[in-house]
Parts: structure tokens; C-alpha cells; sequence
């Protein structure tokens, strides 16, 4: 056979082969994607038989689609199919094979949009994230507002300090205005020029119906030795074992400054009191770095000179005058106290010392979160709020952070658990485990991180169903980034989870009331009537009951109960009397998920005394145009200080350790307790001589 002949056989063997090859490969594509649109419509179809309260109209829009493009798909595979037969070696295949894939890409997004579209979307819950200004134009941070806004984002926690500087321009010569942000953003459309990126954000937020909160990174200030704060305070910075600054098992060069230092806490309180002096439209603070940086026995940190003399006197000891001249030389006195050679009481006493030195810097940063409770929270009337791991074990062991004794002392009324984990059932029993160790005093809006970890879009819907079910009210995306510019995602939340508006749970009580009876009367008029399930009249007799909730006083927490027990009547028995069947398993899931909220509204503290705003001090040069930053060198904003939520992501394997920790309730801080009320005229007063003192700087 010649050698022409022998490639000719060969090129026919090849494309007999392709030609099988291809059309099984076909075949198999589109019965898998039939297969699940078929899925798909008989999850959307069981669903809305069991009267869950879902945007048929867009499920139908999408089912629709995917039929479509199931047609298309046929379509395209015949013809196909025929070109193998008569034309194998036709240029045409390609083009139709592309479009054959690109229509089975279409149907496999349209299935997950359907899939994330049977959840109900619930009217009182949180929708938030955590987010990092980048904007350079007014013009920026409308477009990423209004889309938040859009996809049902109703809380944001804005990136405020962090690095060492400022979102806003402070008066503070220690915390700059950050140097990656714009001198100012101008509001072209109406004609206004704000000073710094907080006041620009804010004003779109609010424009938009969204509440903002200062996301605050405390005693963590970034990775260069430059930023103004450590070069300004080096005592403040918070030393290693071995005499170095960077932390060691923080994933990056991480700097802290010392939370043992009352120099220190005294600045960031001045800070946030000034913020929410200039800024009353931002209505919450949420404490991100509460703690010290990771780390254990064996590389050990918090080495500070105000530490080590604090943690001297709980012992009962003084360092002599030579040891006080140099951190040094402190130091090397310092860790006698956990080398047996230098003790009478060999290992057992330096054992000792060291769990009470953990112990010491686990209150220093507990005594901090109860400073900002009464000095910040309290005066200013804002919502206190935690990033925190979900680990108790681990956050008191590495991080000297005790959340468990925040949450059950009512320092914090929201907590944001950095659930970062690669499934949903770990969300699941990580974060439930955390609200049964945390108490009920608190609210949880669940912190997750399915896209930042690069899980695939529709994760984010599974995160946040399990976060409901494991006991919270709301979530928290880390971190807005992946949700600019990310399409799928906004989709994914669009769709279902977010399909409806929704008040926060931390909203007055008559709002969060009005908006989740307004809700059920809409459902039981929509769906569990027309169902035949419900009548008018069983209608009417609801209305009258909640009507009747609706009125009761909400001023105190013993009124808050009252309305709970009120819920709690409805649960155990009324609702029987007004539905049957899917409608009653609806109600009653609907005002269980109301009456848990209420119940921890009823427990956490209320500040009932009237508060003499801070007197602000005059402007003394108000012509004076705000200076010009100069541009971010791009050197600092790229590295692992986006939150303590990102070195916090671990393996969900690894987080089981924290289900049944105890701790012991001795010398805790105590609850804050309101001052005696004070008539206006002495508040007046105090106020005026206040404000004299501080110009004659006396205070």
C-alpha cells in the first residue's frame, strides 16, 4: 500500500472516530442538561405547591429561558449530527459545536438561577458586607451604592480605619487621611464638593436607604514602618519575644500597636467620638482587630513596656528604675517570669505565670471593648458590633479575645462571626455552636466568604440558608469586592435570598414589627387564601391579632417580653385557628424566625437616659480649603489588612474546637449600668464647663 493510501485510510479511521466521539459526546451534554432543566422546573413547581411566598414571575422568566436554550441545544445537535454524517470534515462543525456549548453554559447558569431563586426572601434581616473604599470619583461610589442598593444590600460596613489612617479627614495629627483615597468627591449632578471619602459615601448611602457602619481595625494599623502612628509612637508598638515588630503568625508583615497602653485607647475612643460627632448619619461601629496578634507560647507577642509594668502589678512586683529606662532591659527581666531556673516554684509556677499573663492581656482587651460600650456606644447612641472568630477556644488561646464574655455581659449588641468556612453545613454547626456558647444578649449577622475564597457564586445563597437556620438574623459578605463587578453574584442575591426589601433587626421595635406584619397579611391575600387554606375571615381575625401586637409599648425589655409572649401565643396554638396545611407551616415559620429576634431585643440592654451630645469645639479657620492628599503608592493596600477576616479563613476541619468550651464567669467586666438620669439644666451646665475646660485644655 502506498504511502498516500495508507494516510487517506488513516485520515477516514480518524474521522469515523470523531464522528462517534462527537455525537456521544453530544448526546451526553444535552441529556444532562435536559436532565437537570427538568430538575430545576419540578424544584420550582414543588415549591410554589407548598405555598413558599417566591418571584414566580422571574422563575417562569428563567424556566422559560432554559427551555429555550434546551430547543436551541436540540436544534444544534441535529445539525450537527447530520454534518458528521455527510460533511465530517466541514469548517460549519466548529462554529455550530461553540454554539452548542455556549447554550449549554447558558442552560447551566439559568438552572442555578432557578435554584437560588426558591428561597423565601425574608423582610426583616441584615444583607450586608464588609467593604474597602477604592473609589476615586463621586461618581464611582454612586454607581457601587445604587447597585448595592439594587441587589438588597441595606447594611454596609465601611472600611474606615484601617492601615493606620483615615476614611474621613481627622483632626487627629496621628491618624492622616488615607493616602489611597481622593482629595475629595465632587457631586457634579448637584452641585456638591465633600471633603473626604466618609462624607461622600455616607451621603449616596443614605440617599439609598442604606445604613453605614464604621468597620474599624483598632490596634492593628497595616505593614509599613512609615505609617505615622509607629513612627510618631514607637512605645506604642507592640514588640515580639524576639524583639521584632512584624507578627509572626499573622500571614503577612502584620504591625499592631499596644491595646495595654492607655495612651493608645485613649486616641482610637477620641477617634471614634469624633467620628460619630461629624458624621451622625453612620449608626454603628464595628470593632474588627479586638484583640492581640496571633500567637502561642512558643512565639509569643504583646511585649510592650506598658504591658509588662501592668502585668508586674497584678503580680504584686516593680521593676527597678534601671530595668524602666529601656524596653530591653525590661523585657529580659520580664521573661524570668516564665523560665523555671529563675523561680522557687520551678515549671509549675511558670506555668502559672504565663496562663495569668494570657489571662492579663485577655482583660486588657475586654476592658477596652467595655471602655468603647460607655465611653463611644452609650453617649453617641450607635450600634456596637464585633468581628470575631467563631472559635472561642481559639480566639481566647491566640488572640486573647473573649467574645464569650462581651456577648453574655451586653457590651456588644451585634455580633458578625467570621464563618470562613468551605461548606455550608461547617456555617452550619460553627456558627450555631457560637450562639449557644454567646448567649441570646446579642444579635448574629453571620460573616461569610464563599467568593472571596473562590467558591462558586450560588455558594454564597447555601452560606446564608445555613447561617438562618443556625440561629442568626443576617449576614455579611467578605467582602464587597466580590460583589462589584461580579455579575453571578449580584444575581445569586438578586434572585432569591434578597428578592425583597428589608429592614434590619436592629431597627426599632415598631418598625421591625410593621414591616414583618405587613409582610404576612401580603402573603396570606397572594397565596394562602387564594389557596384555599385561609378564608377572609380567618384573614381578619389575624389582622386583629397583630394589630393588636402592633400597639403594645416596646420602651423598656420588660415591654419588649410582653410583645414576645404575645408572638409566643400565636406559636403555641392561635395560628391553628386561622390557617391550615402550607399556609400554617408558613405562619408559623414566619412569626418563629419574628419571635426569636424579639426575644433578643428583650434581653439586650436599652439606654434609656437622654445624653448631652459632645459640645463640638468652633471651626477656627472654616474658609480654609481641605489640603490634597498625595496618591496611594499602591504599596500597602494589596496585603492581608483587609480584615481580620481574612487570616481568620481556615479549613472547617480545624474549627470543632470551640463547641463546648466553658469559661469561667469570675472577674469579668461588668454589665453597663446608666447613670441616674440628670435634669437638662445640670446636663446644661456640665456641658458649658466641659467645653471651657477644653479650650484652657483642662480636660
Amino acid at each position: 500500500m502506498s504511502a498516500s493510501a495508507l494516510q487517506m485510510l488513516n485520515d477516514e479511521c480518524f474521522m469515523i472516530k470523531r464522528a462517534s466521539v462527537t455525537a456521544s459526546s453530544l448526546n451526553s451534554t444535552y441529556n444532562s442538561a435536559s436532565n437537570k432543566v427538568s430538575s430545576a422546573v419540578k424544584s420550582a413547581k414543588t415549591k410554589l405547591s407548598q405555598l413558599y411566598d417566591l418571584d414566580k414571575e422571574l422563575i417562569d422568566d428563567y424556566i422559560s429561558q432554559a427551555k429555550s436554550e434546551i430547543k436551541r441545544m436540540e436544534t444544534l445537535k441535529s445539525n450537527i449530527s447530520n454534518l458528521l454524517n455527510t460533511s465530517p470534515n466541514s469548517s460549519q462543525i466548529d462554529t455550530l459545536a461553540q454554539q452548542f456549548n455556549e447554550a449549554n453554559a447558558r442552560v447551566e447558569e439559568l438552572c442555578t438561577l432557578i435554584n437560588v431563586s426558591l428561597v423565601e426572601s425574608k423582610v426583616v434581616s441584615a444583607r450586608a458586607t464588609w467593604y474597602r473604599p477604592s473609589e476615586k470619583t463621586y461618581a464611582e461610589i454612586k454607581a457601587n451604592v445604587e447597585m448595592f442598593k439594587s441587589i438588597g444590600i441595606n447594611l454596609i460596613f465601611l472600611e474606615t480605619f484601617y492601615h493606620g489612617m483615615s476614611a474621613f479627614r481627622s483632626d487627629i495629627s496621628d491618624i492622616p487621611y488615607h493616602t489611597s483615597l481622593a482629595g475629595s468627591y465632587i457631586d457634579n449632578e448637584n452641585k456638591i464638593m465633600y471633603e473626604d471619602y466618609l462624607s461622600a459615601f455616607v451621603a449616596c448611602c443614605v440617599e439609598n436607604g442604606i445604613e453605614v457602619h464604621a468597620w474599624v481595625e483598632n490596634f492593628y494599623v497595616g505593614i509599613n514602618a512609615n505609617t505615622k502612628i509607629v513612627v510618631e509612637h514607637p512605645d506604642w508598638v507592640v514588640y515580639n519575644d524576639d524583639g521584632t515588630i512584624t507578627q509572626r503568625k499573622e500571614g503577612g508583615a502584620y504591625i499592631f500597636i499596644d491595646p495595654a497602653n492607655k495612651d493608645v485607647q485613649d486616641l482610637l475612643i477620641e477617634y471614634y467620638n469624633e467620628l460619630f460627632r461629624k458624621y451622625p448619619e453612620v449608626k454603628g461601629l464595628n470593632l474588627d482587630y479586638i484583640r492581640y496578634p496571633v500567637s502561642n507560647r512558643t512565639e509569643d507577642t504583646g511585649f510592650t513596656m506598658a504591658a509588662m509594668k501592668g502585668y508586674y502589678e497584678v503580680l504584686g512586683k516593680e521593676f527597678t528604675d534601671n530595668q524602666l529606662s529601656d524596653r530591653k532591659t525590661m523585657y529580659n527581666k520580664f521573661k524570668q517570669l516564665f523560665d523555671k531556673n529563675y523561680l522557687l516554684g520551678g515549671q509549675t509556677e511558670a506555668d502559672e505565670n504565663y496562663k495569668r499573663w494570657v489571662e492579663y492581656r485577655t482583660q486588657v482587651i475586654t476592658d477596652f471593648v467595655y471602655r468603647v460600650n460607655h465611653e463611644v456606644k452609650n453617649p453617641n447612641k450607635i450600634v456596637l458590633s464585633t468581628a470575631v472568630f467563631a472559635s472561642l477556644s481559639e480566639s481566647l488561646n491566640s488572640k486573647k479575645a473573649d467574645w464569650q464574655t462581651w456577648f453574655k455581659d451586653g457590651l456588644i449588641e451585634i455580633a458578625t462571626p467570621m464563618a470562613y468556612y468551605s461548606t455550608a453545613s461547617a456555617v452550619l454547626s460553627n456558627v450555631k455552636s457560637m450562639i449557644s456558647i454567646g448567649g441570646n444578649k446579642c444579635l448574629y449577622y453571620t460573616g461569610i466568604a464563599s467568593s472571596y475564597s473562590g467558591l462558586p457564586a450560588y455558594q454564597n445563597k447555601e452560606f446564608i440558608e445555613a447561617s438562618y437556620s443556625a440561629g442568626t438574623c443576617g449576614y455579611v459578605i467578605f467582602s464587597g469586592a466580590q460583589i462589584v463587578g461580579h455579575q453571578d453574584v449580584q444575581n445569586v442575591l438578586s434572585s432569591g435570598v434578597n428578592n425583597k426589601w428589608a429592614v434590619l433587626p436592629h431597627a426599632s421595635v415598631d418598625v421591625i414589627l410593621k414591616a414583618s406584619f405587613d409582610d404576612l397579611l401580603d402573603k396570606v391575600d397572594r397565596i394562602y387564601v387564594p389557596s384555599g387554606e385561609m378564608n377572609s375571615a380567618n384573614r381578619e381575625a389575624l389582622k386583629e391579632k397583630l394589630d393588636g401586637i402592633l400597639q403594645m409599648p416596646y420602651s423598656t425589655q420588660e415591654e419588649i417580653e410582653a410583645i414576645y409572649s404575645a408572638l409566643q401565643e400565636l406559636l403555641n396554638g392561635e395560628l391553628k385557628s386561622f390557617a391550615t396545611g402550607y399556609s400554617l407551616q408558613r405562619l408559623t415559620e414566619n412569626v418563629d424566625y419574628l419571635s426569636d429576634i424579639i426575644k433578643t431585643r428583650s434581653l439586650m440592654p436599652i439606654v434609656k437616659e437622654e445624653i448631652a451630645p459632645p459640645v463640638e469645639e468652633p471651626d477656627q479657620n472654616p474658609d480654609k480649603e481641605p489640603d490634597k492628599e498625595p496618591d496611594d503608592n499602591g504599596t500597602t493596600d494589596n496585603d492581608g489588612g483587609e480584615t481580620d477576616n481574612e487570616e481568620d479563613k481556615t479549613d472547617d476541619t480545624n474549627n470543632n474546637d470551640g463547641v463546648n468550651d466553658e469559661k469561667d464567669e469570675s472577674g469579668k467586666q461588668p454589665s453597663v449600668v446608666a447613670p441616674a438620669k440628670k435634669s437638662f439644666l445640670v446636663r446644661l451646665i456640665e456641658a458649658i464647663m466641659l467645653f471651657f475646660k477644653k479650650l484652657f485644655g483642662l480636660a
